[in-house]
């Protein structure tokens, strides 16, 4: 008998595992109806917020953001070449500095003085806008030289130190998080170039040179993808169908006097909105003018000079507004074109960069 019950028991002891696994099994499907309506809920939420097509596309994104952020002059922090650059000043006073220093400059005032012969070729205006760096030194080592660069080139310059300086850093710029400029300074910088070129007359007429729908800048044409380089700073990157970052596309036959801003990320307007850059401020100081922003971050003469020759000098500019930073010159050192050139290439180092480097490091 006691056998008996003790089977009894067992088969108890199982019907009621088989019933727990039965139950279990009845709510798997649920279980996984559940969890793919999950991942369709955030498929669907992610491509509606994104601006990539594709989960590997916005890998992608995030993996080529990292390696910017590593070596683009973003914030402080995590910018690399940033850094280096503030590194690499003191060591222009030295020796092999003053030869690489020499070799930099020298390449660029080749750039520059084509660059200008260009935009006299079709009767624009050109106005060099100086935006200093927060760092003095930097601004004895370059400020005086793109200053002979506008004498020897007789162009007129528009030096922001001053009209800058009137107020706090941290007004005028994003720091600390970032150096780059604030609304209030890129309205200084739009106020002071409106008092500047409000006189200047038409200089030409339109050509009929222009491609109807063509790119006239190097941006992706409209694009509104949210860009978080430096964290917590994100912004609308903001294009329209011509490759600029304006709102509308420019029309032809132009209708008003059109000026031309190219630059590199001061121009563009990195970490602010589109409506706060100096060029849609200019335009709004100026009415009856359009202003292209043609700024592209990282970019330097070299790159300026060929999307103006290749694009921008279609958009018939009577006047041209080429923006320059403290860092230009050390933006042309091969490991930076490597990342922000407009051509990129594997391009090495020369041997003066190979015998700077090696010491300093």
């Amino acid at each position: 008998s006691h056998l008996v019950i003790l089977r009894s028991l067992d088969e108890e002891k199982i019907m009621r595992r088989n019933r727990i696994k039965w139950v279990l099994f009845s709510l798997l499907p649920l279980f996984l109806l559940l969890i793919a309506a999950e991942i369709g809920v955030r498929a669907f939420y992610f491509q509606a917020r994104s601006g990539s097509h594709s989960g590997l596309e916005m890998v992608f994104e995030n993996l080529n953001r990292t390696y910017i952020q590593k070596f683009s002059q973003g914030s402080q922090e995590a910018s690399r070449a940033h850094e280096l650059f503030f590194k690499i000043i003191p060591r222009f006073t030295e020796p092999v500095g003053q030869d690489l220093l020499a070799e930099l400059k020298k390449k660029y005032t080749a750039d520059f003085t084509k660059l200008m012969a260009e935009i006299r070729s079709i009767g624009a205006r050109p106005l060099l806008l100086y935006i200093p760096s927060q760092e003095t030194e930097a601004q004895l080592v370059f400020r005086d030289f793109f200053q002979g660069l506008a004498k020897a080139n007789q162009i007129e310059v528009l030096d922001m130190t001053q009209a800058l300086s009137r107020y706090a850093v941290k007004q005028t710029t994003l720091l600390p998080e970032d150096p780059h400029l604030s609304r209030l300074g890129n309205q200084i910088v739009a106020e002071e170039i409106a008092a500047k070129i409000k006189d200047w007359q038409n200089a030409r007429p339109m050509s009929s040179q222009h491609i109807k729908e063509a790119l006239y800048g190097d941006l992706k044409p409209n694009n509104s993808t949210v860009w978080e380089l430096a964290k917590p700073i994100a912004f609308v990157a903001g294009s329209n169908g011509q490759g600029l970052r304006n709102q509308n596309n420019f029309q032809f036959p132009k209708k008003n006097r059109r000026v031309l801003c190219l630059g590199d990320s001061f121009t563009f307007g990195l970490y602010v909105a589109r409506v706060h850059s100096y060029p849609y401020l200019l335009e709004e100081a100026l009415p009856g003018t359009e202003v292209a922003n043609a700024g592209v971050s990282g970019y330097t003469i070299e790159d300026e000079l060929a999307l103006f020759s290749e694009r921008a000098k279609f958009l018939d500019p009577d006047i041209v507004v080429l923006q320059v930073y403290d860092n230009d010159l050390t933006d042309q050192l091969w490991f930076l074109r490597r990342v922000f050139a407009r051509e990129k290439s594997g391009r090495d180092p020369s041997e003066l960069e190979r015998k700077f480097f090696h010491e300093l490091f």
